[in-house]
């Protein structure tokens, strides 16, 4: 950052200074945020971290403190007749429409209480603390809608962003997700529904030009993306809120009546072309390769997402393939309006986004069912373990289960509860023991409803093992321990006490969640309409809201040895992974477990761990998991802008600041321990160093599930 970009950032966090002050005088009891102003450098007690940042990070950390501060007002206005304050908080819209308009939309969507009065405002489920309007509703052409408004926390927010006198005009973003993606490719043309993905915004009838979205974008500060999964097909896009007609307009008739030209072939094979080749840098997309290479060749799965001039190009030009031909055939087999969800976010009110969505019932309904694969049989690899010889010097083991589809059991959620156990890295945990024994370093468990690794057909359950030498070493003994904690659920499980406290957290994590930016909202709650019932569009993926003990067992007795697929990874084994996989071009080398270490491992006893101070056994009880969300009654006359000393002793002072202004059950504590000897030479800054790490390390089981109750 060079010195004119600092002080101008150093004199914009004045002025946030200087409006959260005078918003703080006129509301009389409300105070400032944890600003420290005297440097020009943001100090937030929420991160308890220094901040200089970029303009664009500033404004998002303004818009957070300031969106808090909007909402403590708010709280503070009803017991206030000041008709000042009124006008004041009203005077400026950032959306571009007048203001008097603005606050009638927003006074006609909510009763007294403010309860939305149109019932379509009223399916979504959403957190507790939010003042976010939802709408779901569906054109007349079938797309599932669903638009978002925080027309009213803008509001209050707009003079302030106006004081700041830097570009924070408020983001408005927009995401469409079509129910195909790359399962759906012609097995002669892989990659083709990414690549439909790359051409459908080179123009359209409307908007001929290539450019013209793009450039549309670009000159009103916003940006666009797009992704292809296995199933669904995004495309979303953030441009500044007044501009949000014009955008959508362009957007929508990209999928109304797009050109596909075939002078924009050869450019967009090459920005695939360039994609693919990136990926080839990846362990994580290699070993995914060759797992789908080694299913049955039938399978949808069986294929190659990405695409390349290889298999777009080349091949294609050796089979007399027209590809553009194939890419219009495949856009009006699939791309439908019944087959479409759309999600808005804005700062608008809810009835001028829905006439904004107007356009989008042009996008003709051709009545397509679903595309489904939830009849086909469940992937089958050819053998059970492959040696990988990676990119990055890390050495790790992957264990892969293919599990029945779990879209339909999101409310129960049983793959994360035994995710969850997997996991676990406290007392009695599977980490723990390969901690003790020397073997591993971390553990990570996870699954997805949705992208790549899961779908109508199936569920994949993913265990990653990063390994010591002696892990890789010793490798089946690592598989062994496994088991053994596999064993210890089904012998111990279920239990509902954990599903407890998983629940808690979950409806704890959903119910204070912060906004995230326009950009990201949209595009994972496109994502989540083509998952969920409309009520559950927002908790469908955060909140577990029921207890189905059945179906966290199915889980558990479907991970067993003759399902799994086990990848070891390590650079040693490049002399020994001599084969090679097609498209993505990792080498492994394909083998399988003998038959009497896969019947050992379904015999795996939990209690055999002599090496091990404790056996596998379930979590203890969380204590650190609140149950008291009450934010108590500051017992201090008057605000307090800084924080006061309410201990000073020769060997410690204690600072003590009570949150008047955010009014969330959150605690901040922070611990510093000062000595001379820390710096005083390169050795004893390297030994403090080492004793932080060992520290860490030695006390990760204790904290472990401090951390999980929201402590960090």
């Amino acid at each position: 950052m060079n010195g004119q970009a600092s002080d101008d950032l150093l004199g914009s966090a004045d002025k946030l200074y200087e409006v959260t002050k005078s918003m703080s005088e006129k509301n009389g009891s409300v105070v400032l945020p944890e600003v420290l102003p005297k440097k020009g450098v943001l100090y937030f007690e929420e991160t308890s971290h220094m901040i200089l940042s970029s303009e664009l990070q500033l404004r998002r950390i303004t818009k957070m403190v300031l969106g808090k501060l909007s909402r403590r007002i708010k709280k503070l206005s009803v017991h206030s007749n000041t008709s000042e304050s009124d006008s004041d908080s009203t005077d400026v819209s950032d959306s571009g429409d007048s203001t008097s308009d603005s606050e009638s939309s927003l006074s006609s969507e909510t009763d007294s209480n403010n309860v939305p009065k149109d019932p379509r405002d009223r399916i979504v489920q959403k957190p507790k603390e939010s003042e976010t309007h939802y709408r779901v509703m569906t054109l007349k052409n079938g797309m599932q809608c669903l638009l978002i408004s925080d027309a009213e926390e803008a509001k209050s927010e707009s003079a302030a962003y106006r004081a700041l006198e830097v570009s924070t005009t408020d983001k408005a973003a927009v995401a469409l997700a079509v129910r195909v993606g790359s399962a759906h490719d012609p097995r002669h043309l892989p990659g083709l529904a990414h690549f439909l993905e790359h051409m459908l915004f080179m123009g359209c009838k409307k908007y001929p030009d290539e450019n013209e979205y793009d450039q549309f974008l670009d000159n009103h500060g916003g940006s666009s993306n797009a992704t292809t999964d296995m199933e669904t097909t995004c495309y979303m896009f953030d441009v500044s809120a007044e501009h949000l007609e014009g955008a959508i307009d362009r957007f929508a008739h990209q999928f109304i009546a797009p050109l596909l030209r075939k002078s924009s072939v050869k450019r967009e094979v090459k920005a695939v072309d360039s994609e693919y080749m990136e990926g080839l840098q990846k362990d994580s997309e290699k070993i995914s390769s060759i797992m789908t290479s080694l299913l049955q060749p039938d399978h949808p799965y069986f294929g190659f997402s990405c695409g390349n001039r290889e298999s777009l190009v080349v091949n294609p030009k050796k089979q007399n393939v027209d590809v553009l031909a194939e890419l219009r055939k495949f856009y009006d087999k699939y791309y439908s309006a019944n087959l479409m969800c759309l999600c808005i976010s804005s700062s608008h009110p809810l009835k001028k986004l829905e006439k904004m969505t107007k356009v989008f019932e042009q996008i003709p309904n051709k009545k397509i069912p679903i595309p489904t694969l939830e009849n086909l049989p469940i992937p089958v690899t050819r053998c059970n373990f492959v040696k990988y010889c990676p990119v990055k010097d890390k050495k790790k083991i992957f264990f892969s289960w293919f599990l029945p589809p779990q879209n339909k059991h999101f409310r129960a959620k049983p793959v994360e509860y035994v995710e969850f156990l997997l996991g676990h890295e406290g007392r009695g945990s599977l980490i723990s023991a390969l901690k003790h024994k020397g073997y591993a370093t971390e553990i990570e468990c996870q699954s997805a409803l949705g992208g790549l690794d899961s779908g109508t057909n199936f569920t994949r359950f993913l265990l990653d093992i990063t390994l010591s030498d002696t892990g890789l070493e010793d490798y089946r003994e690592v598989i062994k321990l496994v088991f053994q904690y596999i064993q210890m659920m089904r012998n111990k499980l279920p239990c509902e006490r954990i599903f407890n406290e998983m629940k808690t957290m979950r409806d704890i994590d959903f119910d204070y969640s912060e906004n995230d930016d326009p950009f990201e909202t949209v595009e994972d709650l496109v994502e989540n309409m083509t998952l969920f019932p409309p009520e559950n569009y927002l908790n469908g993926p955060e909140q577990i809201l029921e207890y189905k003990p059945d179906l966290i067992m199915d889980v558990v007795n479907s991970l067993t040895p003759d399902r799994m697929f086990v990848v070891l990874q390590s650079p040693t084994f490049k002399g020994i992974c001599t084969e090679v996989e097609k498209w993505n071009r990792g080498s492994y080398f394909e083998g399988n477990f003998d038959t009497d270490f896969i019947d050992m491992l379904k015999t795996a006893s939990p209690k055999v761990l002599p090496f091990f101070k404790s056996e596998f056994k379930l979590p203890e009880p969380n204590k650190y998991i609140p149950e008291d969300f009450e934010v108590k009654e500051s017992d201090v006359e008057g605000p307090e802008t800084f924080p006061v000393v309410i201990t000073d002793e020769p060997t410690h002072k204690v600072w003590f600041h009570v949150d008047d202004v955010f009014e969330e059950p959150e605690c901040v504590v922070n611990l510093h321990l000062f000595s001379k000897r820390v710096c005083e030479n390169v050795r004893t800054y390297a030994i403090n160093c080492l004793y932080v790490e060992l520290y860490c390390q030695r006390t990760a089981e204790l904290f472990y599930s401090a951390g999980l109750a929201g402590l960090s």
